[in-house]
């Protein structure tokens, strides 16, 4: 006979919920409850806090997620910072066509060269 794996979960939120679980299995069983051997009085306020702090993070991660596509929204759409950031670029890149390291005056990284223009006409 096969024996019964009894699991215990390892996210935080599915942990938070089985503590809940046992201890309402615990006082509905009341005198009758084998788990009144534990220290309940130190368990209850962390099985509280727990499900508190866990709340909270989910509010935390909606208001993130909403906060995210803001800046998404406000980095991405066709008047936003990204286009800003290309013209900017494309202006600075005409102005200093030969003097393109200046760009780097206004923050933006260069990388590589440019291959310089033959003065002479390569010899045959």
């Amino acid at each position: 006979m096969a024996k019964t794996r009894i699991n215990i979960p390892k996210q935080p939120t599915a942990i938070i919920a089985l503590s809940q679980a046992i201890a309402g299995g615990h006082k509905e069983n009341g005198k009758q409850s084998p788990l009144n051997i534990l220290e309940w009085d130190k368990i209850e306020p962390l099985i509280k806090e727990a499900k508190e702090v866990d709340d909270k993070i989910n509010q935390l991660y909606v208001e993130l997620d909403k906060v995210l596509e803001r800046r998404r929204i406000l980095i991405e759409n066709p008047a936003g910072v990204s286009d800003f950031v290309r013209r900017s670029r494309d202006i600075l890149v005409g102005m200093y066509r030969n003097e393109t390291a200046k760009l780097g005056d206004y923050g933006f990284e260069l990388t590589g060269s440019r291959p310089k223009k033959e003065t002479e006409a390569p010899a045959s």
